[in-house]
């Protein structure tokens, strides 16, 4: 089943969250070295590390993640941590501010808008302050799994087309992103899907798994 992509205009602009698509972004994960459970245990290790808000160890390990994900080269490690221990305090009062905006639901494509995640976003850009949305989308991602999609090169190549931007900016990825989440009629069974995948491998799915932005993800790699 097709989930209509929509422009704010309202016009419908291209299909690409579909079980089809999702299969395909599945094969293309499993030929990768990433992990068979879809990142599942690291989205509770993430959980699990902002339970006591982002402080200096929270951001020592997020560093660390952050060198596992390719996101801060050319820049030495030492650098990126020295620039964010600066920001921290912006990076906690953005996610606070966020927290708050869906009330008890979690933060995520469906209950926010880009006014809602642009400061937040902007803040851990300028950490790295490099013109590409590569770390921050990476960084917020940690932050806020399902408030924010992952983008990458691999990403970029596929939706140069479809959005019709030869560089799309991490405003352009996002809000692509959410039309499709939210225009997407078949959401209970890409979820479900998922749900599956992970299940295979003897592991209970993450109860604040993010759906959204990884089924986002894959089904824009399989298209």
């Amino acid at each position: 089943m097709l989930c209509a992509i929509l422009h704010e205009e309202g016009c419908v602009m291209i299909n690409l969250l579909s079980e089809k698509n999702l299969q395909a972004g599945i094969r293309i994960w499993h030929q990768t070295t990433w992990p068979p459970d879809f990142h599942n245990q690291f989205y509770k290790d993430l959980h699990r590390r902002r339970e006591h808000g982002l402080d200096e160890e929270w951001w020592l390990a997020t560093v660390d993640d952050l060198c596992k994900w390719k996101a801060i080269r050319p820049l030495p490690k030492g650098e990126v941590l020295a620039r964010g221990q600066k920001r921290l305090q912006d990076l906690r009062r953005e996610y606070a501010r966020m927290q708050s905006i869906p009330g008890n639901q979690m933060a995520n494509l469906s209950n926010l808008s880009w006014e809602d995640v642009a400061d937040l976003y902007q803040v851990a850009y300028e950490i790295k302050n490099v013109n590409a949305p590569v770390f921050g989308s990476k960084l917020c991602h940690f932050i806020m799994p399902d408030a924010f999609p992952v983008i990458d090169g691999r990403i970029i190549k596929k939706i140069r087309k479809v959005i019709g931007v030869n560089n799309p900016s991490y405003k352009d990825y996002w809000q692509f992103c959410k039309a499709q989440w939210v225009g997407c009629t078949a959401q209970s069974q890409l979820v479900a899907m998922m749900q599956k995948e992970i299940e295979k491998i003897g592991r209970n799915v993450f109860i604040h798994y993010p759906y959204a932005t990884k089924i986002t993800e894959l089904c824009i790699s399989g298209s």
